[in-house]
């Protein structure tokens, strides 16, 4: 009995190393990828501002004669 207890205990500290490593592991591998998933939004989110702002220059600069905002409904349908 006292060596079935043994292994039986071992095999318990075993699977607890086991679960920590793997829930440690699994929450270093997430937090990165959610790192690295926000630097893109975020880089995403830049290139559209700079857009936005080029558009709007280019129509300040540029206007089109009898509808104004063809040009801007034309050049943000095609950035959407």
């Amino acid at each position: 009995m006292n060596d079935s207890r043994k292994v039986i205990l071992s095999s318990i500290g075993i699977l607890s190393v086991v679960s920590l490593v793997a829930t440690f592991s699994i929450d270093f591998l997430s937090g990165t990828a959610f790192s690295r998933e926000l630097y893109i939004l975020i880089d995403t989110v830049n290139a559209q501002t700079k857009n936005i702002e080029s558009i709007a220059r280019f129509d300040k600069e540029h206007p089109v004669a009898g509808s104004g905002d063809f040009l801007s409904d034309a050049l943000f349908g095609q950035m959407l």
